[in-house]
């Protein structure tokens, strides 16, 4: 049986052909966001190649009418191996151009780069030190945790208990020292009147053998432990309290 394009498909024009094979191109991009441009101008080109090999049984037909009559059997089987072979390259031009399609694709997802160019990471560079700052971060997390006992998730709860602790234990502090404080001016209040003493009473001390005072200048006052001088000073002053109402009660008794 003669195999014969007929006038219909000897008329097409490769601009038809091209738009009846746009759509048998595989792997449509359907996200509008990644490189649409690129790929509506890609698939224009990949549609007039494929034309082209549409027009080639057309071309040999052409030719071999100019030598043989149309129900020649060698006709025939000459465009019947041309329209097969034309089918196969034509399949596999398809199956090239979706390859070749493909790597013009981003390696990375639109909403990626927009996250990296609010981000202001536009450079490599950039990216890199910003994961190098993230690891050295996300180590210090993990060691914190190690030192604090706690997971990564009760961080902030530890730190906030730690906080508190130690807030407490600041205003305990800030408590002692004012006690200490006080305690000092006490200490330094009964050193002053030590020192009174000695100087109203300096015969009479040298004479009163002491076991705290015994072979001690007032100068060496300042090397003796605070709380032994308050002692000290606490049983003087009772023994100077007692002494002068132990003389006031006398002198009544002259009246």
């Amino acid at each position: 049986m003669s195999v014969q394009l007929n006038e219909e498909e000897l008329l097409r024009t490769p601009e038809e052909v091209d738009s009846q094979d746009e759509m048998d191109q595989d792997g449509e991009n359907n996200d509008e966001n990644v490189s649409e441009q690129y790929f509506k101008k890609f698939d224009k080109i990949a549609g007039k190649i494929l034309a082209q090999t549409a027009t080639i049984p057309i071309t040999c037909d052409n030719e071999l009418g100019k030598f043989m009559r149309t129900d020649d059997a060698k006709r025939d089987t000459v465009m019947q191996a041309v329209q097969e072979q034309s089918a196969v390259v034509k399949e596999v031009i398809k199956a090239a151009l979706s390859e070749i399609r493909e790597l013009g694709r981003p390696l990375i997802e639109a909403d990626v780069a927009e996250v990296l160019q609010q981000a202001r990471l536009k450079r490599a560079i950039s990216l890199k030190k910003h994961f190098d700052r993230h690891k050295v971060l996300k180590q210090a997390i993990q060691d914190a945790c190690k030192t604090l006992r706690c997971t990564t998730k009760d961080m902030n709860v530890r730190i906030a208990e730690i906080m508190s602790a130690l807030e407490d234990k600041e205003q305990k502090l800030t408590e002692l020292r004012s006690l200490l404080n006080q305690k000092l001016l006490q200490v330094e209040h009964l050193r002053q009147q030590v020192e009174d003493m000695g100087h109203s009473g300096k015969a009479q001390e040298a004479a009163r053998p002491d076991a705290i005072t015994e072979g001690i200048s007032l100068r060496d006052l300042d090397a003796i432990r605070p709380e032994i001088l308050r002692d000290y000073a606490e049983r003087r002053i009772r023994e100077r309290a007692r002494n002068t109402t132990i003389v006031g009660h006398r002198w009544g008794l002259r009246k």
